[in-house]
């Protein structure tokens, strides 16, 4: 499916056509300023050579020559991740006095002194030449490198020449993943840290206890939750990050925030009611105990991480006070606390909070380490730290004084640095522009430090999840609401020469794409439909790749516009690596007939999927190049010459499938990685034509496959009984998760009812689908009010809605974001009417809304009612809306479907028929 961009600009911006600069495929609006190299973030400095002449391009025989054993494991990293970027397969070799020839890569340590401890130099000229003074910024060398090639040609095996110096002007560039209230994966973070690293930041916090969860194996008997990180996947954890340049800050959150810890030490907790009875699970602070248990959690896992320790601190005693006088109050009330406060000779009880933060500052600081905390003891207590803890600065209405005071702060701006699935988003393109990381928000209260001021040592954007439906999302769903945000806040965070507009640096962004191996769920999706781009191979999906047509055109496609292939050397460049399985693949192919010998669908070095396996007649094939020899297997089908039929592939490690227009037509025991260097090939490309091309990194089933031909991207029946979670019943994994709603008997099974407010459900798609779409559901509409809406998307800002405003009638919506002074403002805001109001009578109706660019038309019960020529991408992120401002459908729900073409008026009465 079209799945338009999360923020405009940063997926939209269409890959560099080979050899162009960002700036002659962005939106116009370039400066005339000199670009850096395509390198994000941008580097610090950038000299080309004057004399350069052609570019260096590497032959198949690359060495990487190794001066110092300590960059021993960067060589082996850059040559692994070369494979994967380019197909070449260098040669790592450790050698005292090198002597670097054609194409080597030498890596070469020089003094802190010269670089920094993260900086590093790179040297292009007839051979590469990356000096660091450590690890870490060999590295991120090795980064630039590899991001540099992306860009230079096809074979992704040419370098400009000339010289970078480049080091960070922030110490600390951070990601904060809340794996407490939802749990992820071991190969999650393992993505993410590779896509830290291909970005440069160094520092991937793990936010690991919360009331809702412990995930950390614990030596405290019923303390560790059921989904968690056994000790031994920690050390490994650990270990693969400090190979990419990462280190990995642990948190357990304390004094507040600890339900779970309670649980199992109830009597770590308050007697007081004003405590005990709160929304936080609140330690107490005046048992002596309390202490002692908090820095034996701390003694078990600090030896396992590197140097740095989190203990949280916020909200405590309620998340909502923000008064120091109220919370003097609050804590006097509770006995305990008043009668310890005055025994220790402190007016004011919240003393108790500050002691406990030194407390446990000397206790980190005691074992050689860091101790960071979140800031909010601004709220509580009177007397000053007497420690200096890292403050985590989520409020910023203090920086200046902790600066001050000499605190070394990082920028975790609640309003700018905040990722939250289906919050409200800014424009990158906004905080592009305008926003900087000594800056907090509301940008009108003026909270800031000094651009220069050496006590900020850094940002981190931080992805907080809500607990009660996010862990019903599947990861790629997570995923898709963080990683578009990571350039832009790596390009800040690093603070290079800079791009001199948004266009050019989200081009920058768009070319360098992903790192090696990067992608969840959905990895590629092309549909060919924007001929506006010089590179209409738009992708959609995770792996951050455009298409670039080589000899290939576009011609009428299966829906709109495919991509035409004449054979021989025709292809469009994707230039992904394989992916290794499992895999699935659906595409819409027309083949011509011709005796061509292998009619190549989808090329690599590795791989190949053909149409005409050669020797085996017209069926459709796989092939595996090892060793200089083909592999080669065939299913027992055969595409018709000159008609559409959908195939999908799905393979694993028991082997390959073949379904024909979504039925299963034939199984083998053979697999091969799925090849993503080309659609077509540069030599014996099929002839005919291709169409919506969709790429996902696990075997799909029987549902997936029917659900890729018929075009569905998320069918939610509700028929699963209690919890928050809502199946996808398509085969394709979007499962969702839902907020305040109820199941009732349905239409057909069950079904979710909506009364008005911010009942939701949550479909971890926070995109739209663009071009051509259809959405249908099952309605019953008991009560009536002034807005009520149907799907939304806090991205997007548009929705449909079951009751307009001012009008009362279906409609469609596009919101923006409110005009507030932290917000660039919203000129595009618009209501649009269908001539049709839905009774709310308690009655079932059948609606459903068809756009493609004639516009967006309205059925009720299978028989056009309105249309008109408002062109919007269906908003799929929410069914209902999470918008405080808003409000959600009163009534129930069945049967909703989404899909990524414009059904037929046949199709809809067809769906509609199954109520009559």
């Amino acid at each position: 499916m079209v799945l338009a961009a999360v923020l405009t600009g940063t997926l939209l911006v269409p890959t560099a056509a080979l050899g162009d600069s960002p700036a002659e495929v962005g939106d116009g609006e370039s400066s005339a300023e000199a670009l850096p190299p395509t390198v994000v973030p941008s580097p610090q400095e950038w000299t080309p050579a004057t004399d350069s002449g052609d570019p260096l391009t590497f032959d198949r025989r690359v060495r990487i020559l190794v001066e110092d054993a300590e960059l021993e494991p960067v060589a082996d990293l850059l040559a692994s991740d070369l494979t994967q970027v380019s197909g070449i397969r260098p040669v790592v070799l450790s050698m005292r006095n090198p002597h670097p020839r054609q194409s080597d890569i030498l890596l070469s340590s020089v003094p802190a002194a010269d670089l920094g401890e993260e900086g590093y130099g790179l040297a292009i000229t007839d051979y590469v030449h990356l000096t660091a003074a450590t690890s870490d910024g060999a590295v991120y060398g090795t980064r630039t490198l590899l991001q540099l090639l992306t860009g230079q040609s096809e074979a992704r095996d040419t370098l400009p020449r000339g010289t970078i110096v480049d080091e960070p002007d922030y110490a600390e560039r951070g990601v904060m993943l809340d794996v407490a209230r939802r749990f992820a994966s071991v190969d999650f973070l393992k993505q993410y840290i590779r896509e830290m690293s291909w970005l440069k930041m160094n520092l991937l916090h793990l936010h690991f206890s919360d009331d809702e969860a412990f995930r950390l194996e614990s030596d405290v008997p019923g303390l560790t939750s059921e989904l968690h990180y056994t000790k031994a996947e920690i050390a490994d954890l650990v270990d693969y990050a400090r190979r990419y340049g990462i280190t990995i800050l642990p948190e357990i959150d304390v004094p507040s925030h600890s339900t779970r810890i309670l649980q199992v030490r109830p009597d770590l907790g308050h007697d007081c009611e004003a405590l005990r009875d709160t929304r936080l699970g609140l330690l107490d602070l005046s048992n002596p105990a309390t202490l002692p248990f908090v820095t034996s959690l701390i003694d078990e896992y600090l030896p396992m991480f590197d140097g740095q320790f989190h203990v949280g601190t916020d909200e405590y005693p309620n998340a909502s006070l923000k008064d120091s006088e109220e919370n003097r109050e609050l804590l006097a009330s509770c006995p305990e606390l008043a009668e310890v406060a005055a025994e220790q000779g402190y007016d004011d009880p919240g003393d108790l909070f500050r002691d406990f933060i030194d407390d446990v500052t000397r206790h980190i600081e005691g074992q050689g380490a860091t101790a960071w905390i979140w800031t909010w003891f601004e709220y509580v207590g009177s007397k000053p730290l007497e420690t200096s803890p890292v403050l985590d600065d989520w409020k910023g209405t203090s920086a200046e004084e902790y600066s001050a005071q000499g605190y070394q702060l990082v920028n975790s701006d609640g309003g700018y640095t905040y990722v939250m699935p289906g919050r409200r988003v800014l424009s990158q393109e906004w905080l592009h522009d305008t926003w900087q990381p000594w800056i907090w928000s509301p940008l009108a209260a003026d909270l800031a430090l000094e651009p220069d001021d050496e006590n900020l040592v850094g940002l981190k954007v931080n992805l907080w999840n809500p607990p009660r439906w996010t862990p019903s999302i599947p990861e790629a769903g997570i995923s898709a609401e963080l990683a578009p945000f990571l350039p832009l806040y790596a390009e800040k965070a690093w603070s290079g020469m800079g791009y001199p507009s948004y266009a050019d640096f989200a081009a920058a962004a768009r070319a360098v794409g992903y790192a090696p191996g990067f992608g969840l769920g959905q990895l590629a999706s092309y549909r060919f439909e924007d001929t506006a781009l010089s590179s209409p191979g738009e992708n959609s999906g995770g792996l951050g790749r455009q298409g670039t047509l080589i000899g290939a055109e576009l011609t009428d496609g299966r829906h709109g516009t495919a991509l035409g292939l004449d054979g021989g050397s025709d292809r469009m460049l994707i230039g992904a690596p394989d992916v290794a399985g499992p895999w699935s693949l659906g595409v819409w192919v027309r083949r011509e007939a011709t005796d061509a010998r292998r009619a190549i669908l989808l090329d690599s070095p590795t791989a190949s999927i053909r149409l005409e396996q050669q020797g085996r007649g017209e069926r459709v094939g796989l092939t595996s190049y090892t060793g200089g020899r083909e592999s080669n297997h065939s299913f027992d089908y055969s595409a018709p010459a000159g008609e559409w039929v959908h195939l999908g592939l799905s393979s694993d490690e028991s082997g390959t499938s073949l379904y024909v227009n979504g039925e299963l037509t034939d199984s083998i025991d053979a697999q091969v990685p799925l090849p993503l260097q080309y659609l077509g090939a540069t030599e014996d490309a099929m002839v005919g034509a291709v169409d919506d091309v969709k790429v996902f990194d696990s075997a799909l089933d029987a549902g997936g496959m029917r659900a890729l031909h018929d075009g569905l991207v998320a069918h939610y029946t509700f028929d699963s009984e209690g919890g928050v979670t809502v199946p996808d019943a398509s085969g394709l994994g979007h499962d969702a998760g839902a907020e305040h709603v109820d199941r009732v008997p349905g239409w057909s099974g069950g079904g979710m009812e909506f009364d008005g407010g911010d009942d939701m459900v949550y479909t971890g798609m926070p995109a739209g689908v663009a071009d051509q779409w259809t959405a249908t559901a099952w309605l019953r509409r008991t009560d009536s009010g002034t807005v009520e809406t149907l799907f939304s998307s806090s991205v997007t800002g548009y929705a449909i809605r079951t009751s307009q405003y001012r009008t009362g009638r279906v409609g469609l919506t596009h919101t923006g974001d409110p005009e507030r002074s932290d917000k660039p403002p919203v000129t595009d805001r618009w209501d649009q009417s269908f001539d049709y109001t839905l009774p709310a009578d308690g009655t079932w109706r059948h609606l459903a809304f068809v756009g493609d660019e004639g516009g967006t038309t309205l059925y009720v019960d299978g028989t056009e009612v309105d249309s008109t020529s408002r062109q919007i991408e269906l908003p799929v992120q929410f069914i209902g809306v999470y918008d405080r401002g808003s409000a959600s459908l009163s009534g129930t729900l069945d049967e909703v479907r989404f899909y990524d073409r414009a059904l037929s008026a046949q199709e809809v009465d067809a769906l509609a028929a199954t109520g009559r």
